[in-house]
């Protein structure tokens, strides 16, 4: 787990997550729905691991 947080931390992630969430919080959204859509699409760009695994 300690790896892995450093490997988290050393990506640039943290960042690029924080610039993206100001980005989004920053416009105006018509709706929840479309707001919870730009979040989710942050959360799937800035992933660690791309490869969903069933």
């Amino acid at each position: 787990m300690e790896l892995a947080a450093a490997e988290y931390e050393r990506s640039g992630t943290p960042a690029a997550v924080q610039i993206a969430v100001k980005d989004v919080l920053s416009q105006d959204h018509r709706d929840n729905k479309e707001l919870c859509k730009m979040i989710m699409d942050i959360i799937l760009q800035n992933r660690m691991s791309k490869v969903i695994k069933e």
